[in-house]
């Protein structure tokens, strides 16, 4: 069964109206924690997580920058994380 361009349509803004509240606390929690200082330079995860605590769960701490970058709200690039138009403003 194929969808149509007004299936796929309400599909995503759907999924963009039940991932907001996700999105936002995501975003919440970035800046309680001052990531976008934290990155100001190209930070590798271990640097990171020091900086926010000195016992971190890497592999969270992992998939919760993995879904900043997925928001925008920074970049990955070979394992590090920094800053980009979004997060700096």
């Amino acid at each position: 069964m194929f969808l149509n361009s007004s299936q796929i349509f309400s599909t995503k803004v759907f999924f963009d109206i039940f991932s907001g509240s996700v999105k936002m606390s995501v975003l919440k929690t970035a800046v309680e924690l001052g990531i976008a200082e934290i990155i100001e330079k190209d930070c590798e995860v271990e640097k990171i997580g020091k900086c926010i605590s000195s016992s971190y769960d890497r592999k969270n701490l992992c998939y919760f920058l993995d879904a900043l970058a997925s928001m925008g709200f920074c970049e990955k690039k070979n394992g590090s994380y920094f800053n980009n138009e979004n997060s700096k403003t």
